[in-house]
C-alpha cells in the first residue's frame, strides 16, 4: 500500500470483547471467515498520530476454528499510512458507519419481527417488533427455536404468546452462511397475521350470508364494464336470463335474452339512467324453451369517472315469476269475487226492492187510520223492518258501485244542479236515523250553488258523509257548511265524536277500511270508498282532518263547470 512505514501487533487474552460486539460485528467476523482468521473492523475510524505517523488500528480474532461464543485470544494490529490515505480510509469508514446506523434503524423500525439465532437456538438479535409480537424480553429469547424450519420455508404457523395464549404469524426463514459455505445462523421474519386472518374470517362470513340472501331471495348478480364491454355475471342471473354458465356473456347477448316487447324497454331505462345519473329498475320476461316465460327483476346503477362519464354499471337480477303468478291468481280470485258480488248484488236487489214496497204499502195502509194497543205494537215493528231494509239496500248499492267501479263501469251523468239541495236531500233522508243516534245535523249554507256535476252521486256523496258521521259522531252535533269559491264549490262535514287515529286516516278512503272496529260499529268499510271514486271522477278532491277524541271534519271541494 503507498505510504505504508510499518506493521505490527500484540494479543489481548479477554473472552469479554466477543460478547461485548454488536451483532453486525459478530455476522461480519463469521462472514469473513477465512481459515483461521477473520477480518473485524471494530474501531476503523480510531485512529493515532505519533511522530508524524497515521495508523489504522484493526482488530482481528484468532482461534482454530471460528467460534460463535468467544474467541481464544484477539490480536490487535497497527498500520501506519500517510496522512491523505488516513483522511481518506476514515472518511470511507464514516460514510459506512452511517449506513450501518441507518441499517440498524430500519430494522428496529420495521413493522416485521426479526430475529437472529445461532445454531445452537441462542438469539443474537431481535428487533422491537418481535418484541413486541411474542411478549418476551430479548434475553428471554434463548431456546426459541426458529432453526426447526426448513432452510428457505414460509408458511403460517400457530404459536404461542409469552401469556400463555395462541395466535397465528407468518414465517419467513433464511440461513446465513459464511465464505465457505457453512451455515452459521438462522434469520426469521415474523409477522402477527390476527387482524388479517380475523378480517379474512369475517369476510368469509360475510360472503356466506350475502349468499344465503342471494339464494334465498333468488338473486343473481351482474357487473358491466362500460370501457371495455366485458360483463361479468353470477350463475344465478344466467340461469335467470337462460344463458349458458360457460360461455362468455356481454349486455347485448343479455339483451338478446329479453322478450321481444320488452327488450327496448329494458334498453331505455339502462340508458336513461346512465345519463341521469340515477338507479334504474325494470320488469322484463324471458322466453324459456318449454314456451314458457319467466318474469324477472332486474336492478343496477352506475359508477362515473371524475369527468362525470359513467364506466361501469352493477346489479342484480331477481325471479319475479312466482309473484306474478300469485299476482295472477289473486287478481283471478278478485275478478271472481267481483262477478259474484255483482251477480249477487243484483239478484238481491229484485226481491230486496219487492219487499221494500210491500212493507211501506203495510205502514201507508197503517196511517190511513187509528191503530189499537196491538196494531202500535205491529207498527213499530213495521218502522224497524223499513229501517233494517233500508239499511240492507244500501249496502247493496255499495257493493254494486264497487264492482262498477273495478270493471270501469263507472260512469257520470252530469247536469246543471244545485249543490245545497243535494246536501238537504241528503240530510233530510237521514235526519230521523241522526235523531235516533242522538245526533243533529245544521246545514249552513249562504245560498243555492249552482254546478255541473253527477246529481245522484254527488247525493249519494252527502249520504255517505253524513252516515259516517252518524256512525262515529258519537251523539254530538253534525255540521254541514257550504261555500262558493273562484271556480270551486266547497262543502265540509264536521262532527265532535271519537275521530280517526293519525294511522288510519290515509287508509279510510281504501276499500274494506274501517277508521274504528268493533263495538256497535257496522259496515263494510266501502262509504268512503266510493266518495273518493266520485269526488275523483268529476275531478275534485276530498281530504280529512281529525283528531282522536274529539272528532273529525271531511273536506271536499269540486270544480264548477259551466257545462258537459
Amino acid at each position: 500500500m503507498p505510504g505504508r512505514v510499518g506493521f505490527g501487533s500484540f494479543l489481548l487474552h479477554e473472552k469479554f470483547v466477543w460478547k461485548k460486539m454488536t451483532l453486525l460485528h459478530k455476522l461480519l467476523a463469521m462472514r469473513l471467515n477465512q481459515s483461521k482468521f477473520a477480518i473485524f473492523v471494530k474501531a476503523l475510524a480510531f485512529g493515532l498520530s505519533f511522530g508524524g505517523l497515521y495508523y489504522f488500528v484493526h482488530l482481528l480474532a484468532h482461534s482454530g476454528e471460528l467460534p460463535t461464543t468467544a474467541a481464544d485470544h484477539w490480536i490487535i494490529i497497527f498500520v501506519t499510512a500517510s496522512a491523505a490515505l488516513f483522511a481518506k480510509f476514515l472518511l470511507q469508514a464514516r460514510s459506512a458507519k452511517y449506513r450501518l446506523r441507518l441499517l440498524e434503524k430500519a430494522i428496529e423500525a420495521a413493522p416485521d419481527g426479526i430475529q437472529v439465532m445461532d445454531l445452537r437456538g441462542n438469539t443474537l438479535y431481535s428487533n422491537k417488533a418481535i418484541q413486541k409480537i411474542f411478549g418476551y424480553l430479548p434475553q428471554d429469547f434463548n431456546g426459541k427455536h426458529l432453526n426447526e424450519m426448513e432452510p428457505g420455508w414460509s408458511g403460517e404457523l400457530l404459536v404461542r404468546h409469552a401469556d400463555g395464549t395462541t395466535f397465528p404469524i407468518w414465517l419467513t426463514t433464511s440461513v446465513l452462511r459464511g465464505l465457505s459455505d457453512t451455515p452459521i445462523a438462522t434469520v426469521g421474519i415474523v409477522r402477527d397475521i390476527t387482524k388479517r386472518k380475523n378480517t379474512s374470517e369475517a369476510l368469509r362470513r360475510s360472503e356466506e350470508h350475502l349468499l344465503l340472501a342471494h339464494d334465498v331471495a333468488q338473486i343473481g348478480t351482474w357487473d358491466w364494464d362500460l370501457l371495455t364491454g366485458e360483463t361479468v355475471m353470477s350463475d344465478r342471473a344466467r340461469d335467470f336470463l337462460a344463458l349458458p354458465r360457460d360461455t362468455p356473456v356481454s349486455y347485448e347477448l343479455a339483451l338478446g335474452a329479453i322478450h321481444p316487447d320488452d327488450r327496448g324497454t329494458v334498453d331505455r331505462a339502462v340508458k336513461a339512467a346512465l345519463r341521469r345519473k340515477v338507479d334504474f329498475s325494470v320488469e322484463m320476461r324471458i322466453p324459456l324453451s318449454d314456451n314458457t316465460l319467466r318474469w324477472i327483476l332486474a336492478k343496477g346503477r352506475g359508477y362515473y369517472n371524475d369527468e362525470g362519464k359513467p364506466n361501469r354499471l352493477i346489479g342484480i337480477v331477481r325471479n319475479l315469476t312466482d309473484r306474478k303468478q300469485l299476482e295472477l291468481d289473486l287478481r283471478s280470485a278478485v275478478d271472481a269475487r267481483d262477478e259474484f258480488l255483482s251477480i249477487a248484488s243484483h239478484e238481491l236487489k229484485t226481491p230486496l226492492t219487492a219487499l221494500t214496497l210491500q212493507l211501506e204499502l203495510m205502514k201507508h195502509e197503517m196511517d190511513k187510520h187509528a191503530l189499537s194497543e196491538h196494531e202500535v205494537a205491529g207498527a213499530c215493528l213495521l218502522k224497524q223492518a223499513l229501517i233494517q231494509v233500508s239499511r240492507l239496500s244500501k249496502l247493496l248499492n255499495d257493493l254494486m258501485n264497487v264492482t262498477r267501479i273495478r270493471a270501469g263501469k263507472f260512469f257520470l251523468e252530469k247536469s246543471r244542479m244545485d249543490l245545497v239541495a243535494s246536501a238537504q236531500e241528503a240530510a233530510a233522508a237521514l235526519r230521523e236515523q241522526a235523531t235516533s243516534a242522538g245526533s243533529n245535523i245544521l246545514l249552513l249554507a249562504p245560498g243555492p250553488i249552482m254546478g255541473h256535476w253527477d246529481q245522484e252521486r254527488i247525493c249519494q256523496v252527502f249520504t255517505n258523509l253524513l252516515s259516517n258521521a252518524i256512525k262515529y259522531g258519537n251523539g254530538s252535533r253534525i255540521e254541514v257548511e257550504l261555500e262558493e269559491a273562484t271556480g270551486v264549490a266547497r262543502f265540509r262535514v264536521r262532527d265532535y265524536g271519537l275521530g280517526i287515529p293519525a294511522g288510519m286516516q290515509k287508509k279510510i278512503f281504501k276499500r274494506f277500511e274501517r277508521a274504528i272496529t268493533g263495538g256497535k260499529i257496522t259496515g263494510l268499510g266501502l262509504g268512503l270508498y266510493i266518495v273518493r271514486q266520485i269526488v275523483d271522477a268529476h275531478g275534485g278532491s276530498i281530504q280529512v282532518e281529525s283528531e282522536f277524541g274529539k272528532g273529525s271534519t271531511f273536506i271536499c271541494e269540486l270544480p264548477i263547470q259551466s257545462g258537459e
